[in-house]
């Protein structure tokens, strides 16, 4: 309930498509259509700053439990695993979700003044040619398209969030907290590639971004983002595991 029926999370979704509206606003013209827009700022570092929002709901939540006593009551009642599994999970969802209600809202704010498609643009024909959910969108099913878009995406902002909440069980600073996607993002987009060898599929810039398809299939390219999603957030939440025993043997 923190997560999602508090005001964080619809702050953290608006933020989400102001970021997006401001970071359009020089290319909007009479001519373009929603989905050359949205095509194009994925790649613009504005961008970034929708992954701190999407953060913003529930990646601050150990600051607050540890800060105000709630964890205590929780880890008796149910036990540590299941406190650091709940968070894990709550974290993951809270932040891909605001990400895909973030994108949903700026493409419906951003149609009613543009087509939703545009056939003859070089652009909107990539969307149907080469990137993933190709199927949804040449079938004229645009709302959809873009909350799948969004939600994969969401998967990139959940794990982020997820470290960004195991950083705050170090540094008890929700600032910092709320800058670890923005950072940890910007690092994988810059050595991502060397990284992974040149490997596509091994990328995170291209996994969760459904600009591309990886695998030259709609569903296989979703679901292997949400299987390397579920790996790194099991990791993650490991990590967080860990962490919490450690914290609460020293206090």
């Amino acid at each position: 309930p923190r997560a999602f029926l508090s005001w964080r999370f619809p702050a953290g979704a608006a933020g989400v498509a102001l970021t997006m509206y401001v970071a359009s606003l020089e290319g909007i013209a009479g001519d373009t259509s929603v989905t050359y827009m949205v095509w194009l700022i994925v790649y613009g570092m504005p961008f970034l700053m929708c992954l701190v929002f999407s953060a913003f709901p529930y990646s601050g939540c150990f600051c607050e439990d540890f800060e105000n006593k709630y964890a205590w009551p929780q880890i008796e009642r149910g036990g540590l695993k299941q406190y650091a599994f709940s968070k894990t999970v709550t974290v993951m969802l809270s932040a891909a979700g605001a990400m895909t209600a973030g994108v949903v809202l700026y493409v419906s704010i951003l149609h009613t003044g543009l087509p939703w498609f545009d056939a003859e643009d070089a652009v909107c024909q990539s969307a149907v040619t080469l990137g993933g959910f190709r199927g949804v969108i040449s079938g004229g099913h645009y709302l959809l398209y873009f909350a799948l878009f969004g939600l994969q995406f969401g998967i990139l902002s959940g794990i982020l969030a997820l470290l960004a909440a195991y950083v705050s069980l170090f540094i008890n600073s929700r600032l910092l907290t709320l800058a670890v996607p923005f950072m940890s993002f910007y690092l994988i987009s810059y050595y991502s590639g060397a990284v992974s060898g040149g490997n596509e599929r091994m990328n995170l810039s291209y996994i969760f971004n459904a600009t591309y398809n990886l695998w030259d299939n709609d569903i296989a390219s979703f679901a292997y983002a949400v299987l390397v999603g579920a790996i790194l957030s099991g990791v993650l939440g490991a990590l967080i595991l860990c962490r919490l025993k450690r914290r609460i043997g020293n206090e």
